[in-house]
């Protein structure tokens, strides 16, 4: 009997395990870093200039006493022009040696002593000893505008006395007094106010100045800067 020959088992044959391919790595783009805009600097506006500046800082500048006489002090003192009288019924003016014919002009002061009766203001068109016009304010809160001519006190037309306005400081705080002369067209503001206006043709030009003045009391002192006049 023929012993079966045995058929020999087929071994498998592996499929080999296939290498994935390796997907390359992308380098990053690298984001350029962005460069702040620089704010430019701004230019300053210059401060315009003007046909007279006085801060008083150092010295009185080019002013004259209209006259000179007992009882009236004028001092630069802490950038300050200070103006004083030391006599009853007396009026003392300031003003700057040149002439001007339209021109806006105005000054800070503050009543700082005497009674508040006195009056400080502006003197404008002012020629030989006593013609010009005024504008000046009280220590209680009054105004007058008006002129002098040949030493006689005339006030402009509606404007007859001191007269109240509520624009106006009292003594001890700071006034900003204004006078606008354009021909014979002459306006008055306190602070920013227009308080006064009048046509008169007495004096087309003169000195620009300052003034100070006592009524019933016997002193006043005031202090005065920032004087500024532009012509018009």
């Amino acid at each position: 009997t023929r012993t079966p020959t045995r058929t020999p088992t087929r071994t498998p044959t592996r499929t080999p395990t296939r290498t994935p391919r390796r997907t390359p790595t992308r380098t990053p783009t690298r984001t350029p870093t962005r460069t702040p805009t620089r704010t430019p600097t701004r230019t300053p506006t210059p401060t315009p200039a003007h046909d007279v500046y006085y801060n008083f800082s150092n010295k009185r500048g080019s002013w004259l006493w209209d006259y000179t006489s007992q009882g009236a002090k004028a001092s630069v003192t802490n950038g300050r022009l200070i103006l004083q009288v030391t006599k009853r019924g007396a009026v003392r003016q300031y003003y700057i040696n040149r002439t001007f014919s339209d021109f806006t002009v105005q000054v800070d002061a503050r009543q700082t002593g005497g009674g508040s009766d006195g009056a400080y203001g502006l003197v404008f068109r002012h020629k030989g000893d006593r013609d010009c016009y005024r504008f000046t304010v009280t220590g209680n809160g009054k105004f007058e505008f008006g002129k002098e001519v040949n030493n006689n006190w005339t006030y402009f037309s509606g404007y007859h006395g001191a007269i109240r306005n509520s624009c106006i400081n009292r003594s001890g705080s700071w006034n900003t007094l204004k006078v606008v002369c354009d021909g014979s067209s002459l306006k008055a503001y306190v602070n920013g106010c227009l308080v006064a206006q009048a046509r008169d043709s007495s004096f087309r030009s003169g000195h620009v100045g300052l003034l100070v003045g006592t009524e019933s009391s016997s002193s006043i002192k005031v202090e005065f800067d920032n004087f500024i006049l532009d012509r018009r």
